[in-house]
């Protein structure tokens, strides 16, 4: 099962790893129209898509408190959905069970997991033959607003991808350390953090080979819920969020299009009246309505991975915003053996990433070339990762 915050997971399943992807070239401004997916992770597994929260995608409740929620509550309602689930199919339940998600949506598949194991733990029915997660880019806690960096990792990244000087990457290794670099106090490090947030400024921090376009992801805001109810009912979500630009047109960006076309309402018994325009990414959601309420998950994935349940963390080494880099940190901080040290693996006979095996079953991968969102960007070598892994092969 995949999940996604506030970004619908037609997204996931048209632009990345479901069956179908739109044809960028010929789109005309109106109705995409879609080929076949070579690289379609369905092809190896069957796969649940889950929109979460209420109001991403086409989802909705006519209940408007029901649109604020928060880590918790998120996790308890993705636990219950599947419990429903598979008593509705429970020829399904001897399936192995893996959960994921990216970015935020990877934080909430940790604790989902967390929360199903220890469900199971406790013998309640029905019981998930759960084995293990996959993370990609993820986050870990509670991360800043915007594009500014706030972390020398991503000083670090940017530095190492050709972003800034070398001379600002040493006046920052000089002036901020153990400064908090989302409030410094020193002020040449403020001076010089403020020069770097310039330099990001310009370009896309979710993957920096790509045009900058106004279509950028929101970070969610621990204070989001400062706003009322009234300020921020379920209406609001209708209202903004525009259509991409023509010229910024990618495949994940024409759901957009595709969500509001009649004739696809149509087909899929949208009920008029309870969805207005369709928004691949509802900030509303992000911004206003949730609620960061366990700020590091790391706790979580180790008391999973210390139970021998498997699990895959792959980075798209172009995302600025998560890098890589911090994600080894995290992983390194949990102590675990190198079993098998820092490698190249291969896809369509070309380097795709570097991996690294851990004891627990933890392995954790670059993908070359990747985006934030990585499958998006590097179809066939996340189709072949996932392929190996979900395999029990290797990378």
């Amino acid at each position: 099962m995949n999940l996604d915050d506030s970004f619908t997971l037609y997204q996931f399943t048209r632009a990345f790893s479901g069956p179908i992807i739109f044809n960028v070239e010929d789109f005309d401004g109106k109705l995409p129209t879609s080929h076949a997916n070579p690289y379609a992770w369905t092809k190896i597994a069957s796969m649940i898509f889950l929109d979460w929260p209420i109001g991403t995608g086409f989802s909705y409740s006519k209940n408007a408190n029901d649109y604020f929620t928060d880590d918790v509550n998120t996790t308890r309602s993705i636990h219950k959905f599947l419990k429903k689930w598979f008593l509705d199919h429970p020829s399904f339940l001897l399936n192995t069970f893996y959960i994921g998600g990216d970015s935020y949506g990877a934080k909430i598949a940790v604790l989902a997991a967390y929360e199903i194991v220890e469900a199971n733990r406790r013998g309640q029915l029905p019981l998930v033959n759960i084995k293990g997660y996959i993370v990609g880019n993820p986050a870990i806690e509670n991360s800043s607003t915007g594009s500014n960096v706030d972390s020398f990792t991503q000083v670090a990244h940017a530095y190492g991808l050709g972003v800034l000087s070398r001379e600002l990457y040493l006046q920052v290794v000089r002036d901020c350390a153990g400064e908090n670099f989302k409030a410094p106090m020193n002020a040449l490090c403020a001076k010089h953090l403020d020069a770097i947030n310039g330099f990001i400024a310009e370009i896309n921090i979710y993957s920096i080979l790509d045009p900058l376009c106004d279509v950028v992801l929101p970070s969610l805001n621990e204070n989001s819920m400062a706003r009322s109810l009234k300020d921020n009912s379920a209406e609001n979500l209708n209202s903004s969020s525009s259509d991409p630009d023509i010229s910024c047109i990618t495949a994940e960006l024409l759901i957009n299009y595709w969500g509001n076309h009649h004739l696809v309402r149509e087909a899929l018994h949208v009920k008029e009246g309870t969805v207005g325009r369709f928004h691949r990414c509802k900030f509303e959601i992000a911004n206003k309505f949730y609620t960061n309420n366990i700020p590091n998950v790391v706790p979580y994935h180790h008391s999973l991975m210390s139970r021998g349940y498997r699990t895959l963390v792959y980075s798209g080494d172009h995302d600025l915003k998560l890098p890589f880099l911090d994600t080894l940190a995290w992983i390194r901080s949990l102590n675990y053996t190198i079993l098998e040290p820092w490698h190249s693996w291969k896809a369509g006979g070309q380097v795709a990433g570097y991996a690294t095996l851990f004891s627990n079953n933890l392995t954790f991968t670059t993908i070359k070339g990747g985006s934030h969102s990585a499958p998006g960007k590097m179809p066939m070598q996340c189709f072949v990762m996932f392929e190996r892994w979900s395999s029990h092969q290797e990378l």
